[in-house]
């Protein structure tokens, strides 16, 4: 029937894989449970349905429509045992954006001044969380910043050390008997299954100091990697922005690190330059992030155990902001 095409043709215009690669259960063909199933998810998708388009005409509480590629994430049970109960306050507001901003307590008409105490600036919370120029000069977005850098970090070093651990090992020839057979060993994909020399630097704490073998820069990207063993170098630049300006930041970085990687290349390496983008409400963007195992490094490691610590910072500065304002 009509709706089983027009599902099909969706399935097919979302992915690589042609028309006939995904079936359908037929209404005529399934059982009681399986017509149960069918109803229910016809139900969900059409309740879904209606409540984007309802968010949709909201400016305020519906603004996450217009997060263009961000990963869409659904919190567990675990991620809501695991936190405090304010930061699931803080986490679930801040997507709708109504967090008790001095904006928005000026229009709820529970404050005279909608302006921040620090600029002068309309205090709306995009402002409080990646625009306020006397935070920035403060350092308490590079605070933040460097919370998530920590994570990230974490992740590549850990998948760092398994690389060489895994070259360093040793290799036991697997025989077969006769007439039994066993699974292909799956190969490690990406640039770190390339060397098992790789070192790496990372900007926190001190300032990273680009190796000079490479090329002579006075930039300084948040992770650098690099393997004499292949002349091969990788820059990870780490951006916190508002979601609604993600793609933006992305575009910004490829370009600020455009002549170092073509340095690089000229000196006989192979550069390669990965801006990585979380927006400052814990979203991931997934611009650039590709193959299965980078986005696995890195939504493991960004979404998982920094995710909470990131909702803190964050709230932290929104508590800065109403401290000023008291004060």
């Amino acid at each position: 029937d009509r709706s089983q095409m027009v599902s099909r043709i969706d399935c097919s215009m979302l992915t690589s894989l042609g028309l006939g690669c995904f079936t359908r259960m037929s209404w005529s063909k399934a059982d009681p449970k399986e017509r149960c199933s069918m109803v229910q998810r016809e139900v969900r998708k059409a309740e879904e349905e209606a409540r984007h388009v309802k968010a949709v005409a909201m400016k305020k509480q519906g603004s996450w429509t217009r997060w263009d590629g961000v990963q869409e994430r659904a919190l567990t049970w675990q991620d809501i045992w695991s936190m405090e109960g304010r930061r699931i306050k803080f986490l679930m507001c801040s997507v709708y954006n109504v967090l008790p901003t001095p904006s928005n307590l000026h229009i709820w008409r529970m404050a005279d001044i909608p302006s921040c105490t620090l600029c002068g600036k309309q205090a709306n919370l995009e402002h409080i969380l990646s625009a306020c120029q006397p935070s920035l000069a403060d350092g308490k977005f590079r605070w933040c910043h460097d919370k998530i850098l920590a994570q990230l970090a974490d992740g590549v070093e850990q998948a760092r050390k398994k690389i060489i651990q895994l070259s360093n090992g040793h290799h036991f020839i697997q025989f077969v008997r006769t007439g039994e057979s066993t699974a292909a060993g799956r190969r490690s994909r990406g640039v770190l299954a390339t060397a098992n020399d790789w070192e790496m630097r990372v900007d926190l704490k001190k300032r990273l100091k680009f190796p000079e073998e490479i090329a002579h820069t006075s930039l300084r990207p948040d992770i650098v990697l690099w393997s004499r063993g292949t002349n091969q170098v990788v820059l990870i630049e780490l951006t916190v922005p508002w979601e609604e300006r993600l793609e933006e930041a992305h575009e910004r970085k490829l370009k600020k690190y455009q002549s170092l990687i073509l340095e690089s290349q000229q000196n006989g390496w192979k550069a390669w330059n990965l801006p990585v983008e979380v927006g400052c409400r814990g979203t991931l963007g997934l611009l650039g992030i590709e193959g299965m195992a980078r986005k696995r490094l890195v939504g493991k490691h960004l979404i998982g155990s920094g995710y909470s610590g990131r909702c803190g910072g964050r709230g932290n500065l929104l508590k800065d902001k109403q401290q000023h304002r008291t004060g």
